[in-house]
């Protein structure tokens, strides 16, 4: 029996799916967010682990692939789609503190925090998501969207940036 809740999830809105495979959900939050995603009608798109991101591995200093959990596109309040990439962590895998004195946790952290700053310089994603409480977590989600749509200066090309980003890598692996 699995330890945490796996599965491939049901796609209810197959227009608003641009990944390549069906989503797997390794959580309960993982799943919880796949439903809000195909769920959610501010939500125009969304796919799961469709983004590759290259960084250096802290622990061994090699060069490997960070893959997000979510990508999502939605509109903003002037018609115009956004883009964010969205990861779904625990608690202990986000802070140092929250590790606490366990050396398995806290090498999670550091592989984490080398992803996550791999990710802001390659996207300039500024929100991570900590899932202590998962209402709490949707909530933020939804404070994301609404502080998107209100600010003046946003990457307009995201999406495209994305699909070039990922034709390039693809083409070195």
């Amino acid at each position: 029996m699995a330890k945490y809740a796996q599965g491939r999830y049901n796609i209810k809105f197959q227009e608003k799916y641009i990944g390549r495979k069906a989503p797997l959900y390794r959580s309960s939050w993982e799943f919880a967010f796949m439903k809000f995603c195909d769920e959610n009608p501010n939500i125009t798109k969304w796919a799961s682990e469709a983004v590759k991101i290259p960084y250096v591995n802290p622990f061994t200093g090699k060069q490997t692939v960070y893959v997000p959990d979510f990508f999502i596109n939605y509109m903003d309040k002037n018609g115009k789609q956004r883009a964010e990439v969205i990861e779904v962590k625990p608690d202990n895998q986000t802070t140092m503190e929250s590790a606490g004195r366990n050396k398995q946790k806290q090498m999670a952290v550091a592989l984490n925090m080398a992803k996550w700053q791999a990710a802001r310089a390659w996207c300039r994603y500024e929100y991570i998501i900590v899932n202590n409480d998962l209402q709490q977590s949707f909530e933020a989600i939804k404070s994301i969207l609404i502080a998107e749509r209100t600010k003046q200066s946003r990457r307009h090309d995201l999406e495209d940036l994305v699909n070039k980003l990922n034709n390039e890598f693809s083409e070195l692996s």
